[in-house]
């Protein structure tokens, strides 16, 4: 595919700052004034008929013949099981992201025939983008979307630039952009985004220019991890090559289903997820995550044993087990008791490459002050904990109001100022073309 670059528009005035996640999405935005200054930043917190969350769930339902988007985000979800008849919807589908990424594809979801994961990045953007533009024309009549609005989208600093390639496609056809060469969309990663949310941070703990800081962005699938310089003049400079791994919160609710693997028999579980995903959905999104893995914060006097009553969380389960597995919880009245050591065993496997990447990462930077925890699974106390506990004698832990909005808003804030970031070090290579004669205008060729 071939095309040109449009000029910047001069005038931009909304920034928005866009988080797409694996498990939760959400934006920020920001007007700039005819002073080139800005007014707060608005963190959208209304998301249909769920208000009070940072973030929505990347899910997406379409009907029977996946002809067309019926519910998204947290909507999308599966209620609480029912004897009444559902209508008869494919299941949602959830964590497309990990196609852009290097992940096991084992962990990638198994998308009907009709749907390609790129497909589904663009109605998921294209159902959130309504709500953006609804909120911002809201806020300020007379906002064209394509002319006056500058999208910064984070991506997680694995990806490459073919992965920006893809996303830009997406992005055009969700409608966000009015062709696919507009540069009033950039990108920024991850852990760039988090570090220009914690500049302010940095003040409040009274940090000097020529401080190193590390960023920990704990997300839904990836975690990401970078180190960085504060300049004069507020501005940031990355120091070490950045670093990650794919073992963020989502695999906290892969330890969960293992769990219940072992009680109910894995080919039980399977059916579960063929025959009644809804369920399973139900599961891991109002059961586990409210109930037990946010709550959960390490401390053993505070933790009181939970009762997982399967006939109510997860019926048709039932049906599916055989053998000594069904004799035990025909005994137990089909209520499996989890007490503190098998939920803390849900999150150690995971905590432990955490653990693992940072002390890779302060090996490499022997002088860094202070870790900043954020993104999604950075909200939980239990994984605040065991960092705190394990380096807490060698830097300074800093963890931010709301983690998980550290990436949308820090988005918009490197939007508002691009210049914040000075330095970057870069992973790959991409080599040295040198033409002759100059041209004014550069055409980019993207495959």
């Amino acid at each position: 595919m071939e095309f040109a670059y449009e000029p910047v528009s001069e005038d931009l005035r909304v920034v928005v700052g866009v988080d797409f996640g694996t498990t939760y999405s959400g934006f920020a935005y920001s007007y700039i004034k005819e002073n080139k200054e800005r007014i707060e930043i608005v963190v959208n917190f209304d998301w249909g008929n769920s208000n009070n969350l940072i973030k929505t769930n990347t899910t997406l339902q379409y009907d029977d013949t996946y002809g067309c988007v019926v519910k998204w985000g947290i909507d999308a979800l599966s209620s609480e099981p029912s004897k009444r008849k559902r209508l008869n919807l494919p299941k949602p589908l959830e964590y497309f992201k990990f196609y852009l990424g290097d992940v096991p594809a084992n962990k990638k979801p198994i998308l009907p025939q009709e749907i390609t994961f790129e497909k589904a990045i663009s109605d998921f953007l294209c159902e959130m983008g309504k709500t953006m533009k609804e909120k911002i024309e809201n806020h300020w009549p007379g906002i064209n979307f394509h002319k006056h609005v500058l999208l910064v989208f984070s991506v997680p600093a694995e990806f490459n630039e073919n992965v920006r390639v893809i996303m830009r496609r997406c992005i055009y056809n969700a409608g966000l952009i009015s062709s696919l060469g507009a540069l009033n969309l950039q990108f920024t990663t991850e852990p760039e985004a988090a570090s220009v949310y914690c500049i302010n941070k940095l003040k409040e703990l009274d940090m000097k220019a020529g401080v190193t800081y590390m960023i920990v962005d704990c997300g839904g699938g990836t975690v990401d991890l970078t180190v960085r310089r504060l300049l004069s003049g507020g501005r940031i400079a990355e120091t070490t090559e950045r670093t990650g791994d794919f073992c963020g919160g989502t695999f906290v609710d892969d330890e969960f289903l293992k769990f219940l693997e072992g009680k109910a028999g894995k080919s039980a579980v399977k059916m579960l997820k063929e025959k009644h995903y809804d369920q399973i959905n139900y599961l891991i999104h109002k059961f586990f995550c409210p109930e037990i893995k946010i709550p959960f914060n390490g401390k053993k006097d505070d933790f009181k044993i939970i009762d997982f009553d399967i006939e109510k969380k997860c019926p048709a389960l039932i049906q599916y087990i055989n053998g000594s597995e069904k004799d035990q919880l025909e005994n137990d009245e089909w209520v499996i008791e989890l007490d503190y050591d098998t939920v803390q065993s849900f999150f150690d496997p995971i905590i432990r490459k955490i653990t693992r990447l940072i002390t890779l990462q302060l090996s490499k930077c022997s002088n860094c002050s202070v870790l900043f925890l954020v993104g999604g699974f950075g909200e939980s106390r239990y994984l605040q904990q065991r960092i705190k506990e394990e380096f807490g004698n060698q830097v300074k832990i800093a963890i931010p109001p709301n983690p998980s909005a550290a990436i949308l808003m820090g988005a918009c804030e490197y939007g508002l100022d691009m210049k914040a970031v000075a330095t970057r070090v870069l992973k790959w290579s991409y080599g040295v073309m040198i033409s002759p004669v100059w041209v004014s205008v550069i055409t980019r060729y993207f495959t």
